[in-house]
């Protein structure tokens, strides 16, 4: 069971994934209507700190599980088998919400929690067994997982008045887990998969809520109370749940965990804060769903008190905060959106003691929508089109995505079918692949330039086809060749990518971080150059173009201006690990095919080998 290649391209969630997801609707479903429920009988206070603990467990168990599969997904039978025994826990949890929510009996939820949680743990230890580069990490999961499940057991024999904080103390334990178990090395998750199953099982929730809200309204309009605070509440709660998706997908999450968030301190608040993005966006399906209840008793009137609007906009307010706060504000923003998410947030609280809250915080939502995307279209129309989330800068008729490296190269017209494409699905080019994508104006439209990496050629150069004759037949020359291309545009690209952090960086370790990254690009151009020189001795012409090396690069995307030391580091010891693993696989290629060649791999293997070593001694506290 060997991890996952974290740069692999085209990868995207599997059916099985979709298939725990799609089941794990169900405890989610349970978990907002007990919550709906609770408010619209007047015990909010306990409904909520139910749905708080019900929702913890429902989220924690599926995020547990989405980057373990993201790091480690065989596919075999032995791993199909106990995904579906989580399966199963999911609905022996989901089965046992009605208890939990409606008289805080949590045995049924507890047993099927502990099917899921060792279901997983079993996964780990065949990850132990399989990948002995993260042993220590995989044990430690094993054992943090196994070892709560045993605290969750116990908590059904203690007595009821100590429930509640051996509970809180056993998710104190289980947030602490990941956290102790990836100190000890980090697991190969995919970042572009991480982010689309976020994504994911975000328009799961906010589906969710839009049938809660659907069926309640559908209800009270079936026993005959059609009155004008439904249409609002209906009306409110669209506009609401368009605005969360729009907000919440406005800037690709990929960007920031294949980059600045690649540390672990980064990584774990953008993780662990979307416990409070999932379980707000259930609350409001609830919160709508409960706001039905009081319209349709009241008839034809339409003004309720604050706390029943409250269940509409307090969760609507929480999930504007954490949306912007964990998931976009880490993203290059405009001053404006730093005030307009708060003032929106405040707003849609003060919304709950107006006659229609659901409409006015709808309306509140939309105009942070029009504020936020106008914001954006200010800045692409200053910077040109973001590719993969690097912005781009205007030249001319043209719009060129550069790279600081390449100012004057840039400037200059490139044949349409110079440009690379804009970074293949599952995989998040590296800074060499923002370096030359250009937009041409056609006709009033823009389109990107295919994704071939061969300009035609001037007028009057003839093609000159093969001039160096190979010592070696043609197979082995095919294969390594294609090993030292390989190894010549990841050499380029990471060249490119510490010539960029050595500019940008700033923080306490500045000096030292500055100087190693300049020791990386003096590596990296001295070894690109023994190995584009071997190719061109065996008859191979390389190729070291601005395009080649954005079409066929595979280190991650490095984010622009500014970044701290701590990210550096952090993306340095990533990108290291990329490059070595990408390079014993050349140095396997080439064994049988060219010595000499090999021998050049192993060489440079080593040097980078002994930079990644460096920086993760860096990085260690």
């Amino acid at each position: 069971m060997p991890g996952r290649d974290p740069g692999e391209p085209h990868r995207t969630a599997t059916s099985l994934e979709l298939l725990f997801d799609l089941c794990f609707v169900i405890a989610v479903a349970q978990a907002s209507g007990g919550l709906s429920a609770a408010v619209a009988q007047g015990h909010p206070a306990a409904g909520v700190l139910r749905f708080a603990v019900v929702f913890f467990a429902i989220w924690w168990a599926w995020m547990n599980f989405t980057w373990f599969a993201s790091a480690y997904d065989p596919d075999d039978v032995p791993y199909r088998l106990l995904v579906l025994a989580q399966i199963t826990g999911s609905l022996v949890l989901a089965a046992g919400i009605p208890l939990a929510s409606g008289k805080g009996d949590l045995r049924v939820v507890i047993w099927g929690y502990v099917v899921l949680r060792t279901a997983l743990a079993v996964l780990w230890l065949r990850v132990a067994r399989s990948d002995p580069r993260r042993g220590r990490t995989a044990v430690r999961f094993a054992a943090g997982v196994t070892g709560c499940q045993v605290g969750w057991v116990a908590t059904l024999l203690v007595p009821d008045q100590v429930r509640l904080p051996a509970v809180a103390v056993l998710v104190a334990a289980e947030v602490c887990v990941p956290v102790w178990a990836q100190s000890a090395g980090m697991t190969p998750w995919h970042p572009r998969h991480i982010a689309e199953r976020y994504e994911l099982f975000l328009l799961i929730v906010l589906g969710e809520s839009v049938a809660a809200a659907a069926e309640a309204v559908r209800g009270a309009f079936g026993r005959g109370h059609g009155s004008a605070g439904l249409y609002l509440l209906a009306a409110g709660g669209l506009l609401i749940v368009f605005a969360m998706w729009w907000l919440y997908f406005a800037k690709p999450a990929h960007t920031l965990l294949a980059t600045s968030h690649r540390g672990a301190r980064k990584r774990f608040v953008w993780a662990y804060g979307h416990y409070l993005v999932f379980a707000a966006a259930a609350a409001e399906g609830a919160g709508l769903a409960a706001y039905a209840e009081p319209v349709t008793r009241r008839g034809g009137g339409s003004v309720l008190p604050s706390p029943a609007g409250a269940a509409v906009t307090l969760p609507l307010a929480v999930f504007l905060l954490t949306v912007w706060a964990v998931h976009l504000r880490p993203h290059p923003h405009r001053r404006v959106e730093r005030f307009a998410f708060p003032a929106a947030a405040s707003a849609v609280v003060a919304a709950s003691y107006l006659p229609a809250p659901a409409l006015a915080a709808g309306l509140v939502a939309v105009a942070l929508v029009v504020v936020t995307t106008a914001g954006a279209a200010g800045a692409a129309a200053d910077t040109g089109p973001a590719q993969d989330g690097l912005p781009g800068r205007p030249v001319g008729r043209k719009r060129v995505v550069c790279a600081p490296t390449d100012r004057a190269a840039a400037r200059r017209p490139l044949p349409a079918a110079v440009g690379a494409r804009p970074g293949t699905p599952g995989r998040a080019p590296g800074t060499a692949a923002a370096s030359r994508e250009v937009t041409h104006r056609s006709g009033g439209r823009d389109s990107t330039a295919g994704s071939r990496t061969t300009a035609p050629r001037p007028k009057g150069i003839p093609h000159m086809g093969i001039v160096i004759s190979s010592p070696l037949p043609d197979s082995e020359r095919k294969t390594t060749g294609e090993a030292l291309q390989g190894a010549l545009v990841d050499l380029v690209d990471l060249s490119l990518v510490a010539k960029q952090a050595h500019w940008n960086l700033y923080g306490p370790r500045f000096r030292s971080v500055h100087l190693q990254l300049d020791e990386v690009v003096a590596t990296a151009r001295e070894f690109a150059d023994e190995v584009a020189e071997r190719a061109a001795a065996i008859g191979v012409g390389p190729d070291g173009r601005a395009a080649t090396v954005a079409a066929s690069s595979g280190l991650p995307a490095f984010p622009e201006g500014w970044i701290a030391d701590e990210a550096v580091i952090g993306y340095l010891v990533e990108a290291f690990r990329a490059v070595t693993e990408r390079m014993r696989t050349r140095i396997e290629a080439t064994g049988s095919a060219d010595p000499v060649s090999q021998d050049l791999l192993i060489g440079l293997t080593a040097a980078l080998e002994k930079h990644s070593w460096m920086f993760q001694a860096e990085n260690r506290h």
